[in-house]
């Protein structure tokens, strides 16, 4: 996995890998057992909606942060390896950041 785009959300700056297509989109960061420190991956979708997350195969626990056309955060969820409901933010979004657990403890800036 290539960490090769600079984003920043807040304060805080990510490496992050693109999911663009709709076979990265799938995939994710399914069968990933480490993420380096402030890197993760930002998913692209062509339209908002309410896309959804579940972590089917994947062994890193993780942040992921919701975002809508505007890049302004619209909901944030702590996700575990193992559990497989699919969780959906209460409104549409075009984007979707996964990064490592417990990354946002706080206020989760916009993009």
């Amino acid at each position: 996995m290539i960490y090769n785009n600079i984003i920043t959300v807040g304060e805080q700056k990510f490496k992050v890998s693109l999911a663009k297509t709709p076979a990265q989109i799938e995939k994710g960061l399914m069968f990933k057992t480490e993420l380096p420190k402030n890197s993760g991956m930002l998913f692209i979708y062509k339209y908002e909606d309410y896309h959804w997350i579940w972590m089917k195969n994947t062994y890193i626990p993780l942040d992921v942060v919701w975002f809508d056309e505007n890049k302004i955060v619209i909901h944030k969820e702590k996700l575990y390896p193992g559990d497989l409901k699919k969780v959906t933010p209460p409104e549409k979004s075009k984007y979707i950041l996964e990064v490592a657990v417990n990354t946002f403890n706080g206020n989760v800036g916009d993009i």
